[in-house]
């Protein structure tokens, strides 16, 4: 698991120090905040990192090949297309919106779990971004 220490550009590394201090200080809703915002910035530097559209043909169910092996599609590890922003909880990313992606808060205050969450997303991001 990569850390802030891996991030080699200093812009991307103070941002997620400050988010760090905001997961430490309790202010969970700003962290999380800061978390989109960041990933954002990334995300206008490296639009290869955009998540290709939902296409319903390529859910298992509806395939009519069998996934490669090692695949997520087949269970695997391996990485079949770019997983996006975790978009499962109240901060979520648009990313086919007109103007570009956006985010968008489906609620006010987030906890702790759900702050870090976003964090440990974005360094592995900011990461494999230097990395690719």
């Amino acid at each position: 698991m990569a850390g802030i220490a891996d991030v080699k550009d200093a812009g991307f590394r103070q941002a997620l120090e400050r988010v760090d201090e905001l997961l430490g200080d309790g202010a969970y809703s700003e962290a999380a905040r800061l978390c989109g915002e960041t990933y954002l910035t990334l995300l206008k530097l490296r639009p290869d990192f955009v998540p290709p559209p939902p296409n319903p043909r390529n859910l298992p169910q509806f395939r009519d090949d069998l996934p490669e092996s090692g695949s997520r599609l087949a269970g695997g590890t391996g990485r079949t297309v770019r997983t996006g922003w975790p978009n499962g909880g109240g901060l979520k990313v648009l990313y086919f919106e007109a103007g570009g992606p956006r985010l968008s808060f489906e609620k006010e205050r987030f906890g702790l779990s759900e702050a870090s969450s976003y964090f440990e997303f974005l360094i592995e991001e900011v990461v494999r971004a230097e990395r690719e």
